[in-house]
Parts: structure tokens; C-alpha cells; sequence
């Protein structure tokens, strides 16, 4: 393709979707894991807590898990770098 066809066919793609609405479930499954793992029995559901604290306490363990992911990496190209 010659890069005015890319460039012409990545401007209709962005023009046509939006990125949040087209991962709009993967990111609330996503969110659903945590949530699971945060409060795997439900109790911050009932009426003591309401699901603004199971939400927040989701939304903190997903970014503690994106950092652990980027730690890793970041050794990973690190090995790498050492073993050129």
C-alpha cells in the first residue's frame, strides 16, 4: 500500500470508532476481574458498603497490576540489554 492509502485508511478507521466505546466491555469484564479478586465474596455489595468502595479498591488493584506488568518489562529489556 502506498502510504497516502495507509494514511487515508487510518483516518477512516479513527473517524468511524471510538476507541473507549469499542472497548467498552473488555474494559468492564476487565474491571469485574478485580473486582473478584478484591472482594471475592461479595460483602462490600451489601448494604454496610455500597460498590463505590468494591469499584475503587477494583480500580486500585488494576493499576497495581499494570505497574507490576511495566516492572516487569522494564527487567525484561534490562536482561536484554545486559546479554547484548
Amino acid at each position: 500500500m502506498t502510504d497516502q492509502r495507509v494514511a487515508d485508511s487510518e483516518l477512516s478507521t479513527h473517524s468511524k470508532y471510538d476507541a473507549r466505546e469499542t472497548t467498552r466491555t473488555a474494559r468492564r469484564v476487565c474491571l469485574g476481574i478485580f473486582e473478584t479478586q478484591v472482594d471475592p465474596d461479595g460483602v462490600l455489595d451489601s448494604a454496610v458498603l455500597d460498590s463505590a468502595v468494591r469499584q475503587r479498591r477494583a480500580k486500585a488493584a488494576l493499576r497495581a497490576h499494570m505497574i507490576r506488568l511495566s516492572d516487569k518489562a522494564r527487567e525484561a529489556k534490562r536482561r536484554k540489554k545486559a546479554a547484548q
